[in-house]
Order: C-alpha cells, then structure tokens, then sequence
C-alpha cells in the first residue's frame, strides 16, 4: 500500500461531478450548439416570415435579428442551469451519503465504498479531471470516480503529490515502462 485517502461522498460531490461533466462532456457540448443554433435560426426565421406576411417592416426584423443573437449567447448558460437545478432536486437528494476509502496500489486504485472494494486499474483511467479542489477519474463507458478536496487532510501539497503520483503511474502503465 504506497497511500490511503479516507473521505465522505454524499449530494456535493455528485454536484461537483454533474458541474464539471457539464462544463467538459463533448456530447453536451454538441447538444448545447444545436440548441442555440436551432433557436436563433428560427427566431431570424420568425422575423422574416413576420416581414414576408405583413408590412411591418425592416425594425421587427431587426429586433428579432437582436433577439437571435441573444439567444446564441443566453441559451448555453440557461441549458447549464437548468441541468444543474434539475440535478440538484432530483438526483443529488437520492445520493446516500458514504464514508470511501481509496489507497494507491501498484496495479491501480483501490476504493472502497463501505461494502466492496473496486480497483481502477492505471491503464483503465482515460482522463483525469481538477476542478475546484475535485479530482475526477474518468473511465470506461463514462464512469468517473471522484475524489473531494477533504481526501487530503494536509492540504494542497499532499494534493498536488497525489496528483503527481497518479498521473506519473497512469502514464507508466499506458507506456509499459515498468521499474525494477
């Protein structure tokens, strides 16, 4: 056993999770552009038709021509909240708080959750995540391991150290360049 980090997961850290997955996750990223690009085109669109109909003239265009471009900018922002309140009320209140325990091994990490222990495996982490004093191990079909900022109780330093240490082994199992 090399370390051994003792923590409590509950509703925040599943917060944590759900704000950074927002903020990286790729397929959001793409759902977010189609949203505000769909949005925008038909409020332009909307503008047009209403210019084409009647004889409102150039200013309805123009205003819904402000209203498109302020819903480009606004519709991420407000996709992110409502995904956020949407987590905070329905998901982060079922999350049952428990104490884990993860210790880095040489095969992996194992973490015990209070009934089983699971060892993540270096080669098996594909991303690893700091945000906010948060440390996120994605893996296999986006499954992520979080690890609060509480995991270390002497602060930053053994933070960063842990940190080092993790990456250092990921990267010497991706490579196959063992030590003797």
């Amino acid at each position: 056993m090399l370390q051994e980090y003792r923590y409590e997961i509950g509703p925040e850290e599943y917060l944590a999770y759900q704000k950074y997955h927002m903020t990286h996750d790729k397929t959001i990223a793409r759902r977010i552009f189609w949203m505000r690009l769909i949005i925008s085109l038909a409020l332009l669109l909307i503008g047009v038709l209403l210019d084409i109909i009647g004889q409102i003239g150039l200013i309805v265009v123009g205003a819904f021509a402000v209203l498109a471009v302020c819903a480009w900018m606004l519709v991420p922002q407000w996709m992110r909240d409502s995904m956020r309140k949407t987590a905070e009320k329905k998901y982060a209140p079922r999350i049952q708080p428990y104490t884990a325990v993860t210790t880095m091994e040489e095969d992996g990490l194992h973490i015990f959750d209070g009934e089983d222990t699971q060892v993540l495996l270096y080669d098996s982490i594909e991303q690893i995540g700091d945000e906010d004093g948060y440390l996120f191990l994605g893996y296999g079909d986006r499954q992520t391991v979080v690890i609060p900022p509480a995991a270390f109780t002497r602060g930053e330093s053994e933070r960063q150290a842990f940190l080092s240490e993790l990456r250092h082994m990921v990267h010497k199992r991706r490579t196959g360049v063992l030590e003797k």
